[in-house]
């Protein structure tokens, strides 16, 4: 083997690697937190005698968290590095998830969900979308893609786990054994961290990094409210359902919270097919019809959704809104990276997270208030597929070609 060829084969060795980790860590972070977590929303509304709006106030509240906090944490991240501020969240985790294991009324709940909402941060997707495109010489794209993917793998096998879980040992153990994972992430994290960066980019800001646009050069872009159009839009939407799904459940017609599990699954394994070919979308030139339309079938799915009368369909429109929603959500983080990269990126990723979250924010709570004063999520679907009509209209623009997409024309 040549010396060419061996460097080669340690460079595809190294991408494995880490993308494999990233995978782990993204997909049990998100998957314990969003799809996970709803596991435990009947023994909480059973145990604390509180309403949907206010168990559902609890996932809004990580929202809001990442809304006030993102800019200071993409800051963080272009000064300490991705993977010590991936650390961090490591350890807000392990706490948020111990807290509530002993959680006895509902201001404990809501102290958690602020922890996890900094966890979501410091060890969500921002940190790791910045960290692999720090750290892979090649096929940034694809690497965020199969990444995204192992986070709907994971909301997808997770609630079914932690019911599982509750069943057998109840809820308070079940949360420790989901506590516990943070320690082997942060290990991983701290091997990782020993290995030098070969991407594009430098593994801290610091005064060799590529200068990049500023934030205040971003603000004055199309590219970036069309992102904020598109990110606040689709995430209202899928996290107002997708923290709903076990109460949707168990309202009319089904009335069986065990049908949560497949919707769960239908709705994550679609997005975690599709996830895996937008990331190799991602790396050519086709990204805006397949946007367009990841985002016409979240919207479609919306409708079908309120409208379903048998589980069958409502889970057929359950995979067309995750079949959706992989497109969507891959092509995004994608487009950060590739349209503001330099010593910036941390801030102007964060300032788009902010509009993503607080849309979040009022996604799961607006779709819980609705349904306390109607029993029904109908005119909450309703306004969420007008929503994402807008997006579509918003990622035509993101991806034309126009003067604010300076220098080398862009794919994604």
């Amino acid at each position: 083997m040549t010396t060419a060829e061996k460097s080669k084969a340690n460079d595809l060795a190294f991408c494995v690697l880490i993308c494999s980790y990233f995978c782990v860590s993204l997909g049990l972070n998100n998957g314990f937190i969003l799809g996970g977590l709803t596991a435990f929303d009947g023994g909480f509304l059973e145990r604390l005698d509180i309403t949907v709006a206010q168990l559902k106030l609890r996932d809004s509240m990580t929202f809001i968290i990442v809304g006030v906090f993102a800019l200071a944490t993409g800051a963080l991240v272009d000064k300490l590095g991705a993977l010590r501020v991936l650390m961090i969240g490591h350890v807000l985790f392990g706490l948020a998830f111990w807290l509530l294991s002993t959680a006895q009324s509902i201001e404990t709940i809501y102290v958690s969900q602020a922890i996890l909402g900094l966890c979501q941060l410091c060890s969500g997707y921002l940190v790791c979308v910045i960290a692999l495109s720090r750290y892979l010489p090649y096929k940034v794209g694809l690497a965020i893609g199969l990444m995204l993917a192992a986070t709907s793998l994971g909301n997808a096998i997770l609630p079914a786990l932690n019911f599982s879980l509750i069943e057998n040992y109840g809820p308070t153990k079940a949360l420790l054994v989901i506590a516990a994972t943070a320690l082997p992430l942060l290990i991983g994290a701290l091997a990782i961290s020993r290995a030098k960066p070969r991407g594009d980019m430098p593994a801290q800001s610091n005064t060799e990094a590529a200068p990049g646009p500023t934030l205040p050069d971003a603000l004055r872009r199309v590219d970036f409210w069309a992102l904020c159009v598109i990110a606040g839009a689709s995430f209202f939407s899928f996290a107002g359902m997708a923290t709903n799904v076990a109460i949707y459940a168990d309202s009319a017609p089904f009335f069986d919270i065990r049908f949560a599990e497949k919707f769960f699954f239908t709705l994550f394994i679609a997005a975690l097919i599709t996830q895996v070919a937008a990331g190799w979308i991602a790396d050519s030139g086709l990204v805006r019809p397949f946007h367009c339309f990841g985002l016409l079938c979240m919207s479609a799915a919306t409708l079908g959704i309120a409208l379903s009368a048998t589980v069958g369909s409502a889970s057929i429109y359950f995979g067309l809104l995750g079949f959706g929603w992989g497109f969507n959500y891959v092509f995004i983080q994608a487009a950060v990276p590739k349209r503001f990269a330099g010593k910036s990126l941390g801030k102007i990723f964060g300032a788009i997270l902010v509009a993503e979250a607080i849309a979040g924010a009022l996604g799961p709570y607006v779709f819980g208030l609705i349904y306390d004063s109607t029993k029904s999520y109908s005119g909450i679907l309703y306004v969420s597929s007008g929503a994402l009509f807008i997006a579509v209209l918003a990622a035509a623009i993101l991806h034309a070609p126009h003067a604010q997409l300076q220098a080398k024309p862009q794919t994604v």
